[in-house]
């Protein structure tokens, strides 16, 4: 499963995250090393990134956590392409970056290997895409979705 087909104009829903998480087996993977260089890099100086916490990677995703989520909001309105320098220089390409507020992240990974529960099935995560084709590739899935519910 490649979640990046499931995004659309920046955002993924929930429930696709949740279980591409579960399938690969994310929560239970070691990235200790990679927060640990995440904050030393966010630490050093005030930057876009300073706010937030890495949670997971995989591939070119990586999913960031921040306190509220109105901070996911303003990453998301102040979010350019040249911020995937810091990426760039942690893991030598650019990711796509899945923000999750603190609340999310306890309401919905919380609940892994029980899917069922009776989650918001509107909820999405704010993703910040990691290059112009990806920008392009979301926009046609968001416009293919829009066609089958209309």
């Amino acid at each position: 499963m490649l979640l990046s087909d499931y995004f659309y104009l920046g955002y993924v829903d929930m429930s696709d995250l949740l279980t591409w998480t579960e399938t690969n087996q994310l929560t239970e993977k070691d990235f200790s090393t990679e927060k640990n260089r995440w904050g030393i890099e966010i630490n050093k100086e005030p930057n876009f990134f300073s706010d937030t916490e890495l949670l997971l990677l995989d591939y070119d995703i990586l999913l960031l956590k921040v306190a509220e989520d109105s901070q996911a909001v303003f990453l998301a309105q102040t979010y350019q392409l040249e911020q995937q320098a810091f990426c760039q220089k942690l893991f030598s390409e650019n990711k796509h970056i899945i923000v999750l507020s603190e609340r999310q992240w306890t309401q919905y990974f919380k609940s892994l290997g029980d899917l069922e529960k009776n989650l918001p099935k509107a909820e999405k995560a704010i993703v910040l895409l990691k290059d112009e084709a990806s920008i392009k590739k979301s926009f046609t899935n968001w416009l293919a979705k829009k066609k089958l519910n209309n």
